[in-house]
């Protein structure tokens, strides 16, 4: 599968003082995936690998399953034949 960039948005069911820990949680599980990531001020994008990336998104849930009983998973999938990263996508605006 080729490469591609994944904006991952959490919104966690929980009250207002653990929102950021939910999220907190998640941003330390996609920087342990090893793969290229980027923080934003409402998403995390990653980049690699589509079935590898997915894979993890459904073990996130699991994940975060620990610390919060509902939440949405927002997923923004920017898939090109032949791949594209994240660098490809702002380093004009850097």
């Amino acid at each position: 599968m080729p490469r591609v960039t994944v904006s991952i948005k959490v919104i966690p069911a929980v009250e207002d003082g653990k929102l950021h820990e939910v999220v907190d949680k998640a941003i330390e599980r996609i920087a342990s995936w090893g793969m290229k990531y980027e923080v934003g001020p409402s998403n995390t994008t990653v980049e690699g690998d589509f079935d590898e990336i997915m894979e993890r998104v459904k073990e996130l849930a699991k994940y975060l399953e620990g610390f919060s009983r509902r939440f949405v998973l927002q997923l923004d999938i920017d898939y090109r034949v032949g791949g594209i990263g994240i660098d490809e996508k702002v380093s004009r605006y850097r």
